[in-house]
């Protein structure tokens, strides 16, 4: 269960208007309705290939199995195909993320299958040791019980830190999490040996048995690459650059302006990239979006101390160290939606809409109609209200709204619908900011 850490915008989402109002809803255009089973095919596959192995156990079942046993080890292939897609997700190779319609959403079904997964070694356990198995194999059985204790207690270890008591007591730091979760891989592949050794069903069923050693063998597969092969592999598609000024936007926020050193790195305006610093910050990767535009030569990411990595590089970061940028990723873009948008930015959260504003085309009208509501809690929050003031002055269609929260109150989607140019259920929403603000206009 390979964690994965959000970018410091907290959370971006696209939303349809048709969820974030009561007014009747419109018609799904053809592009959009593409593009939503784009995003359910990642989902979709998992979902069918655990449709699929339950289903290949009852066709397939050999003669002579008992029915609580047999039940189990359905459960616990089950369990090593969710394992196993879990792994696969993990490597966040770049042709996944657009099946799940983002990084974001990818790892959200890494870890739910993850979860899941575990979930099911419950009752497959209780299930087939209810009937005395056929087979005795005491490495098998001991592989078995490393597994099954193993992943039990990474995944305690995952939920523990998170509950109100308990999670004030045990703390950790990210690196050490981490570094205790790149186990995951060797208990399920120890799980994987497990029920090739002990499993009576895929001694009499070679389909069963060759649908199960194909799984095993692309979750292995993929835990090695994770492992032994990416280290090397990701310089590649590595980039090198320097920290060429550090700007202090306000007390808890830095502009850090990068210099590449070679080839800069390619993206689209609204992504972001995982970078590492080097010197004393002991390059370990963290995520940060993109704040300038494609066509600049220099990389600027905006960054605000929002937890301990994030605080330390705020503390320390000085012009000359060293970074590497990993590959772009990210599919927040406003290019793809309708021609009537409304943006909403909290706080660090303008950061991918400053991208978006800084590429606009500079010989040619705005195609879009946006109106942009940008809430901060007060003026010495706002960030790049020059730019975006410039950006209104030269775009027409290009609309901004400042709230201050500690004086005007927390902005609402009834304050959205009267202010913005047209009828929000004609808009396209692209939101990012704080979990808590995005969560509360999903349920306006």
């Amino acid at each position: 269960m390979y964690p994965h850490k959000q970018p410091d915008i907290a959370q971006s989402e696209v939303l349809s208007s048709d969820k974030n109002t009561s007014q009747s809803k419109r018609p799904l255009h053809e592009r959009e309705t593409l593009g939503s089973m784009q995003r359910a095919l990642g989902g979709g596959i998992i979902i069918g290939l655990t449709i699929v192995t339950i289903l290949l156990w009852f066709l397939f079942r050999p003669a002579g199995q008992p029915t609580s046993r047999y039940l189990g080890e359905i459960l616990g292939t089950t369990a090593i195909v969710l394992f196993s897609c879990s792994l696969v997700l993990a490597t966040k190779a770049p042709f996944l993320e657009r099946a799940f319609g983002g990084l974001d959403r990818m790892f959200l079904w890494h870890r739910w299958s993850a979860i899941a997964g575990v979930v099911l070694l419950f009752p497959h356990y209780i299930l087939v040791t209810s009937v005395q198995n056929t087979i005795s194999n005491t490495l098998g059985n001991a592989l078995g019980f490393i597994a099954l204790f193993g992943l039990v207690f990474l995944l305690l270890w995952a939920l523990v830190p998170r509950l109100p008591v308990v999670g004030r007591r045990i703390r950790t730091n990210y690196q050490r999490w981490f570094t205790l979760h790149r186990l995951t891989g060797l208990f399920v592949i120890a799980g994987l040996i497990h029920g090739f050794l002990v499993d009576p069903v895929l001694q009499h069923s070679t389909v069963l048995l060759v649908w199960y050693l194909a799984v095993a063998a692309i979750g292995t597969a993929a835990y090695l690459y994770r492992e032994l092969l990416h280290p090397f592999l990701r310089r590649l598609w590595q980039h090198n650059y320097t920290v060429e000024a550090v700007n202090q936007l306000d007390r808890k926020t830095l502009e850090v302006t990068l210099a590449p050193v070679a080839q800069p790195v390619r993206f689209i305006a609204g992504q972001f990239v995982f970078v590492r610093f080097g010197g004393g910050h002991g390059w370990e990767p963290h995520p940060f979006t993109i704040s300038s535009a494609p066509q600049e030569s220099l990389l600027r990411l905006s960054i605000k101390g929002l937890g301990d990595e994030t605080q330390r590089l705020i503390d320390t970061l000085q012009p000359g160290v060293p970074a590497r940028v990993g590959m772009a990723f990210g599919m927040f873009d406003y290019r793809s939606g309708g021609h009537q948008q409304v943006w909403i930015a909290g706080g660090i959260g303008i950061t991918p809409f400053r991208s978006w504003i800084r590429a606009f085309p500079t010989e040619q009208p705005l195609e879009f109609d946006i109106d942009l509501y940008y809430t901060v809690q007060n003026e010495d929050e706002a960030l790049f209200l020059d730019e975006i003031s410039t950006a209104a002055a030269h775009y027409p269609t290009f609309r901004p709204h400042i709230t201050y929260s500690q004086r005007e109150g927390s902005l609402t989607m009834e304050q959205i619908a009267a202010s913005c140019r047209g009828p929000l259920s004609e808009s396209e929403i692209y939101m990012c900011g704080p979990r808590r603000m995005i969560q509360h206009f999903q349920r306006a």
